[in-house]
């Protein structure tokens, strides 16, 4: 059931950035779409993967809230830094590339601490199959919000043109 709901957010979020991308929307609305469109769709996952009963969903929900309100700010935080990323890509020298790289792992060491906190919080307000359960299914949405922002990036972008771009080599 878990896989189904997570292709679903993929298809859906690998139509998103054709569509926002055609209709020639900024970075930040195109990042502010995907965002409100997994936000939705989170919801509906959750409710499908998790299999609450009444009981239990009425506990874990605003646990929930509480950490997507959380999650939320590290994602404003991630955005400030890949706007940076993308406005200095072309000049970026070492002094910048050290900043980013540290500011960077200082996100991923929050969002990490995040999860922990509340997988805590929600073993204890329902139990520990349930908190698994629940960061199973937040990872893989995590996932898919990485590879889309990541395909966005001016260091991959660049790549995949080079590649096609690049004659077919025979035998390799």
């Amino acid at each position: 059931m878990l896989r189904k709901a997570v292709f679903g957010v993929v298809g859906g979020l690998l139509l998103l950035a054709p569509v926002a991308q055609a209709q020639g929307q900024s970075p930040e609305a195109w990042l502010e779409l995907i965002r409100q469109d997994v936000k939705t769709q989170k919801v509906a996952i959750l409710t499908a993967v998790l299999d609450m009963n009444d009981e239990t969903g009425s506990v874990f929900w605003p646990v929930y809230r509480e950490f997507d309100l959380e999650d939320s700010k590290i994602a404003d935080q991630r955005i400030v830094l890949i706007k940076e990323y993308a406005a200095i890509y072309d000049n970026l020298d070492d002094v910048k590339a050290k900043k980013l790289s540290e500011d960077w792992f200082k996100l991923q060491d929050a969002k990490l601490d995040l999860k922990k906190s509340y997988f805590k919080k929600i073993e204890k307000a329902t139990n520990t199959s349930l908190a698994a359960r629940f960061m199973q299914a937040q990872s893989q949405i995590d996932m898919l919000i990485d590879i889309q922002i990541a395909g966005n990036l001016p260091l991959l972008q660049k790549g995949m043109e080079e590649m096609q771009a690049a004659p077919a080599s025979s035998g390799k």
